[in-house]
Protein backbone atom coordinates (compact mmCIF):
# COMPACT_ATOMS: atom_id res chain seq x y z
CA UNK A 1 0.00 0.00 0.00
CA UNK A 2 2.90 2.10 0.46
CA UNK A 3 4.39 1.79 -2.48
CA UNK A 4 1.38 2.19 -4.34
CA UNK A 5 0.99 5.71 -2.78
CA UNK A 6 4.17 6.58 -3.41
CA UNK A 7 4.02 5.65 -7.17
CA UNK A 8 0.88 7.89 -7.18
CA UNK A 9 2.32 11.07 -5.99
CA UNK A 10 4.96 10.63 -8.22
CA UNK A 11 2.70 10.26 -11.30
CA UNK A 12 1.00 13.55 -9.95
CA UNK A 13 4.34 15.30 -9.98
CA UNK A 14 5.21 14.18 -13.57
CA UNK A 15 1.32 14.38 -15.02
CA UNK A 16 1.33 17.74 -13.62
CA UNK A 17 3.68 19.65 -15.74
CA UNK A 18 2.29 17.50 -18.92
CA UNK A 19 -1.26 19.44 -17.88
CA UNK A 20 0.08 22.63 -17.27
CA UNK A 21 2.04 22.63 -20.33
CA UNK A 22 -1.78 21.96 -22.15
CA UNK A 23 -2.79 24.67 -20.13
CA UNK A 24 -0.09 27.06 -21.44
CA UNK A 25 -0.46 26.31 -24.88
CA UNK A 26 -4.19 27.07 -25.14
CA UNK A 27 -3.24 30.49 -22.82
CA UNK A 28 -0.80 31.87 -25.38
CA UNK A 29 -3.48 30.49 -28.49
CA UNK A 30 -5.70 32.91 -27.36
CA UNK A 31 -3.43 35.22 -26.16
CA UNK A 32 -2.61 35.89 -30.13
CA UNK A 33 -6.26 35.60 -31.19
CA UNK A 34 -6.76 38.63 -28.47
CA UNK A 35 -3.69 40.42 -30.00
CA UNK A 36 -5.10 40.03 -33.47
CA UNK A 37 -8.35 41.76 -31.94
CA UNK A 38 -6.73 44.52 -30.74
CA UNK A 39 -5.09 45.31 -33.70
CA UNK A 40 -8.45 44.94 -35.38
CA UNK A 41 -10.10 47.12 -33.41
CA UNK A 42 -7.14 49.57 -32.95
CA UNK A 43 -7.55 50.23 -36.71
CA UNK A 44 -11.29 50.43 -36.39
CA UNK A 45 -10.81 53.41 -34.05
CA UNK A 46 -8.87 55.07 -36.36
CA UNK A 47 -11.36 55.07 -38.93
CA UNK A 48 -14.27 56.35 -36.63
CA UNK A 49 -11.66 58.95 -35.38
CA UNK A 50 -11.59 60.16 -38.78
CA UNK A 51 -15.14 59.89 -39.82
CA UNK A 52 -16.02 61.62 -36.42
CA UNK A 53 -13.31 64.61 -37.40
CA UNK A 54 -14.89 65.13 -41.24
CA UNK A 55 -18.54 64.96 -39.49
CA UNK A 56 -17.98 67.74 -37.13
CA UNK A 57 -16.27 70.07 -40.04
CA UNK A 58 -19.64 69.50 -41.56
CA UNK A 59 -21.63 69.68 -38.68
CA UNK A 60 -19.67 73.37 -37.96
CA UNK A 61 -20.50 74.04 -41.76
CA UNK A 62 -23.71 73.83 -41.36
CA UNK A 63 -24.11 75.63 -38.31
CA UNK A 64 -22.27 78.83 -39.55
CA UNK A 65 -24.20 78.67 -42.52
CA UNK A 66 -27.51 78.26 -40.53
CA UNK A 67 -26.12 81.18 -38.45
CA UNK A 68 -26.01 83.35 -41.41
CA UNK A 69 -29.44 82.71 -43.41
CA UNK A 70 -30.94 83.37 -39.93
CA UNK A 71 -28.97 86.70 -40.13
CA UNK A 72 -30.04 87.09 -43.00
CA UNK A 73 -33.87 86.67 -42.47
CA UNK A 74 -33.66 89.29 -39.68
CA UNK A 75 -32.07 91.93 -41.58
CA UNK A 76 -35.29 94.31 -42.00
CA UNK A 77 -36.28 94.22 -45.51
CA UNK A 78 -34.35 98.25 -46.66
CA UNK A 79 -33.49 97.43 -49.68
CA UNK A 80 -36.72 96.44 -51.23
CA UNK A 81 -38.04 99.60 -53.24
CA UNK A 82 -41.03 100.84 -51.78
CA UNK A 83 -44.32 99.08 -52.80
CA UNK A 84 -46.14 100.98 -56.33
CA UNK A 85 -49.94 102.03 -55.48
CA UNK A 86 -51.81 99.84 -57.77
CA UNK A 87 -52.89 101.77 -61.39
CA UNK A 88 -56.45 102.32 -61.29
CA UNK A 89 -58.39 100.31 -63.26
CA UNK A 90 -60.34 101.90 -66.28
CA UNK A 91 -64.13 102.80 -65.36
CA UNK A 92 -66.58 100.60 -66.89
CA UNK A 93 -68.83 101.97 -69.77
CA UNK A 94 -72.30 101.24 -68.96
Amino acid sequence: MKKFAILAVTLAFLALPLASGCQSQKLQQENEGLKKQVETLKGDKGKLETQVKDLTAKVDGLTKENTELKEKLAKPAAKKAPAKAPAKAPAKKK
